[in-house]
């Protein structure tokens, strides 16, 4: 991580990076441990409620963000009932960033379900895995499930992660499970300080990120209106929330897409 200040004095460069090293393997080790415990934690109480699960998951993500030096500025007000959560993606810290504000059971990809001890941390306490056509049948159910009981839900319905960039185009089926449960979906907007292609090492070896999260008012469906229009509504809404907005349009266009989110 050598910068200017440091390039004419290569030994003080290397002890830098050195540090920064040793910085990155100590949070690591920490986040697994921290992982480890809520997985154990877990494991006794077989029996929890998915609220109970919820508030255990926040816990973690907000034990793991102050390991990692992640600041988080909230901008709005937290929704206190059941809700469809959705967010924009930017990097690895997005799902921690709002189970940090909001407990919630998070939909996320298949894949993080195979990370060694977090995967099973976040299974344990309560997450939803989206893979093949038949884990999304499933998880589906399961999302239905806990919106009915009252837990909200938080999905990143953006096909491909975006670029910091834009918000790439919103898939449908969450947004047809808020309407079939006839409940809101709460539009939040996550700005990363760090680029949106920095990996989890990365993430561990910066000394401190900021993350801007701007939290909408909730939004309901409209009579008749079919999930991927509403989806666009949200979609809309979240990128004029943006830290600068990515909707690059004229101000008469973007007039009208803000109060088409509406």
């Amino acid at each position: 991580m050598t910068n200017s200040r440091t390039r004419g004095f290569p030994n003080l460069a290397r002890a830098v990076d050195v540090g920064v090293a040793a910085r990155a393997a100590a949070r690591l080790w920490r986040s697994t441990f921290a992982s480890l415990s809520a997985l154990g934690e877990a494991k006794l109480s077989a029996h929890r409620t998915p609220r109970a699960r919820a508030d255990a998951l926040a816990k973690l993500a907000r034990e793991l963000l102050g390991i990692h030096g992640v600041e988080v500025d909230t901008v709005g007000v937290l929704p206190e009932r059941p809700c469809l959560l959705v967010a924009n993606h930017v990097s690895h810290l997005d799902p921690l960033v709002i189970l940090s504000q909001i407990p919630a059971v998070p939909v996320v990809r298949a894949e993080i379900a195979g990370w060694p001890v977090i995967g099973a941390a976040a299974s344990a306490l309560g997450a939803r895995f989206a893979g093949d056509p038949t884990q999304r049948a499933r998880c589906m159910r399961n999302v239905l499930a806990a919106l009915r009981t009252g837990v909200p839900v938080l999905t990143f319905p953006e096909a491909v992660r975006g670029d910091g960039d834009r918000v790439a185009r919103f898939g449908r089926g969450g947004f047809g499970l808020a309407i079939l449960a006839g409940l809101p979906v709460v539009p939040i907007a996550l700005t990363v300080e760090a680029a949106p292609d920095d990996g989890l090492w990365r993430l561990s070896s910066r000394a401190r990120t900021r993350v801007k999260m701007v939290v909408r008012a909730p939004m309901w469906s409209r009579h008749g209106e079919a999930p991927e229009d509403f989806a666009g509504r949200v979609r809309t809404a979240i990128a004029l929330s943006l830290d600068p907005p990515v909707v690059r349009v004229t101000p008469v266009r973007a007039v009208g897409g803000l109060l088409a989110a509406f």
